[in-house]
């Protein structure tokens, strides 16, 4: 595989390859550290066989553009990374079986679930902050990337649920007709909630909507990765993790009160809170659940899908 990748890493990048290492990749694609003649890089490969993989790849070359502009256009240089262009100038490479991003290599880890010293919480909501400064009016396309509310995985969820009586043995489906009840009624709640708010002219600026301890670096700096889920959305899309007690724990007082420095006039819609702590926990479950239901994953994927899976559906209510 690693041989295969390094064609690949050559014959776009033009780089001499000196070694590829596999590292802890997240739930969306493959990492590895990549040592050239030319210094060291980190690709992420995205496995086209998985059924999550169309959510993360579809839409590269929409988002890539932006993270580039705000990259070399702001006060984010430095605190966020961007791909790095292929020779032909693509954001992008790709064979039969993935989908690859190449980046500069970041000496330093990712928090994971650390609990966050003051100067990274704070350096997080600068980052947050510096973000929501912008939105369509860049000199960028952004309308590919506007929030619609959309809700597609409700149904897939719903169906998933009703799946015939022949796997209720499967543990991923006991756990799902275990909370039937409080999944449906969650389902209605952000359908309502969706209608609601597109209806509504609500203030739209450039959301990660992903921010996490798996998605944050620490360096010389905090440094937010992963930006494939970019979206021009409201600012709740991104803020939702830290507000209450369900995502992000003991934060949201340190993060609003830098957050208010750059934006002093926010105030939260707590449609659009409960909205985008809803999707998010629906859109987890699915995702678990199709994973677990019709991808061939190994035990220690499995293992961690299910406890995910089940605390997600717990935590609802």
């Amino acid at each position: 595989m690693e041989t295969l990748f390094a064609e690949i890493i050559e014959k776009y990048y033009n780089l001499s390859i000196i070694d590829i290492v596999e590292q802890k990749g997240g739930w969306s694609a493959r990492a590895f550290r990549v040592d050239t003649t030319s210094g060291i890089f980190f690709l992420k490969a995205y496995e086209k066989h998985k059924a999550s993989t169309e959510k993360w790849t579809s839409m590269i070359d929409s988002y890539v553009p932006i993270v580039v502009w705000l990259y070399n256009n702001t006060n984010l240089h430095g605190k966020i990374i961007c791909p790095i262009l292929t020779i032909d100038g693509q954001y992008k490479c790709e064979n039969d079986h993935f989908i690859f991003l190449l980046f500069p290599y970041i000496e330093g880890y990712t928090l994971c679930d650390k609990p966050m010293s003051v100067t990274q919480k704070r350096e997080m909501a600068e980052i947050i902050a510096e973000l929501h400064n912008y939105g369509g009016e860049i000199p960028v396309v952004t309308n590919t990337i506007k929030e619609d509310f959309a809700i597609p995985f409700c149904h897939e969820l719903k169906e998933l649920i009703s799946l015939n009586d022949k796997l209720s043995s499967n543990e991923t489906m006991s756990i799902l007709k275990e909370h039937e009840a409080v999944l449906i009624k969650n389902i209605v709640k952000v359908s309502t909630l969706a209608a609601k708010l597109s209806k509504e002219n609500l203030p739209h600026v450039l959301c990660h909507t992903d921010v996490h301890g798996w998605n944050l670096m620490q360096a010389d700096r905090l440094i937010l990765i992963d930006w494939e889920g970019m979206k021009l959305a409201p600012p709740e899309a991104d803020l939702f993790v830290f507000i209450g007690d369900h995502f992000w724990h003991n934060i949201s007082a340190e993060l609003m009160e830098t957050y208010k420095k750059v934006h002093p006039n926010f105030e939260i819609n707590p449609d659009a809170l409960a909205f985008y702590q809803i999707r998010r926990r629906l859109e987890d479950i699915c995702a678990f659940a199709q994973g677990l239901l019709y991808e061939d994953i190994n035990d220690e994927v499995k293992r961690q899908s299910l406890y995910y899976l089940r605390q997600e559906c717990s935590i609802l209510s």
